[in-house]
Formats: structure tokens, C-alpha cells, sequence
């Protein structure tokens, strides 16, 4: 799952043994303007 993300969207995904998730956007395209 987490590299299945990691392929399509650019986002890489860091799992703590915290309470919550912790989501590292590394790299974000900008979506096309229309």
C-alpha cells in the first residue's frame, strides 16, 4: 500500500509508533491548470 503511494503521488509515507500517522510530503506536483 505505502508503495503503491509512494510510485503514483510522489509522497513518501512514514510510519510512526506514535498515536497517529505521520504523512511526509516530500514532493508535490502542481495539477495542470484547466
Amino acid at each position: 500500500m505505502f508503495t503503491v503511494i509512494q510510485s503514483q503521488l510522489g509522497l513518501k509515507l512514514k510510519s510512526t509508533k506514535g498515536a497517529a500517522t505521520v504523512l511526509v510530503i516530500d514532493h508535490v506536483e502542481k495539477p495542470s491548470a484547466n
